[in-house]
């Protein structure tokens, strides 16, 4: 939900885990949101660099937390804080991934979701042809013929 505002998914967790954690490294984000280590650090740079985050050494690690002198920082944290309490509420889980369906129900939503498909689309599936042109002139007066946009 938070993804349009943010840009994508990546930076909303990261955003949340530093709203619910107060700090942390780039290893134990990525580790704790399951994103690629490398995506994490670019999110916190991007981050930093704009002000949203600030960063504090501890030896040779570098740790994040959210910059209290950031402008929009008590917007920032109020919607972080709906966004925390709403996640607790409702998983990432999509339903409609079927993740949690057998075998037999995940077929049986591909032939329905195909049938919807086929009755939604007015133009019938293109049976396999071979026609060849003698020129590029007279395959571009078949095309134009053609009802059928699934054809090309």
């Amino acid at each position: 939900m938070l993804e349009v505002l943010f840009g994508n998914k990546a930076a909303v967790s990261i955003l949340l885990y530093l709203e619910e954690n107060g700090e942390g490294y780039a290893n134990q984000i990525s580790r704790h949101c399951n994103i690629p280590l490398n995506m994490v650090q670019k999110q916190l740079s991007r981050f930093e660099r704009g002000g949203v985050l600030i960063a504090l050494y501890r030896g040779r690690s570098k740790l994040f937390r959210l910059n209290q002198k950031y402008p929009f920082y008590p917007e920032l944290k109020r919607i972080l804080k709906k966004g925390v309490s709403y996640r607790a509420w409702f998983p990432d889980k999509d339903p409609a991934d079927g993740t949690d369906l057998s075998y037999k129900e995940r077929l049986q939503l591909t032939q329905d979701l195909s049938r919807q498909a086929a009755f939604l689309n007015r133009h019938p599936p293109a049976s396999p042809f071979a026609k060849s042109f003698g020129s590029f002139k007279n395959y571009e007066i078949w095309k134009e013929k053609q009802k059928n946009p699934r054809l090309f």
